[in-house]
């Protein structure tokens, strides 16, 4: 198996990622009637939470067996022995999260809807 360091591929794959998870949190949220003006909030609240598991952000496990995630991504559906990985030492997608619910959140909201 091949690392490769890759900085910007790699921020570019998890920017991919939370706005997959803020895209599918927005809509199970949507499709359960919440009412416009939580769901972002709730949106952002969830998406960081996920974010911070994935990137080893919060504790997990024991003091002896801790459990920490190390994302990486595969180069291509072909070459999945290389992976991609970022020179920090890992996943912060925590930190994108409430930029990238901007993007995600752009449409505007129909004053009579519950949702969009």
């Amino acid at each position: 198996m091949e690392i490769v360091v890759d900085n910007s591929k790699f921020n570019d794959y998890q920017e991919t990622v939370i706005k997959c998870i803020i895209e599918s949190i927005r809509s199970t949220l949507e499709n359960r009637e919440v009412k416009k003006e939580i769901i972002e909030d709730l949106t952002g609240t969830l998406a960081f939470g996920v974010a911070a598991i994935i990137d080893s952000s919060q504790d997990m496990g024991t003091g002896k067996n801790p459990v920490l995630p190390f994302l990486t991504f595969s180069k291509d559906f072909e070459d999945k022995d290389t992976l991609i990985v970022n020179n920090k030492g890992g996943s912060y997608m925590h930190e994108l999260v409430y930029g990238c619910i901007d993007d995600v959140f752009k449409e505007e909201y129909n004053e009579d809807d519950l949702y969009p």
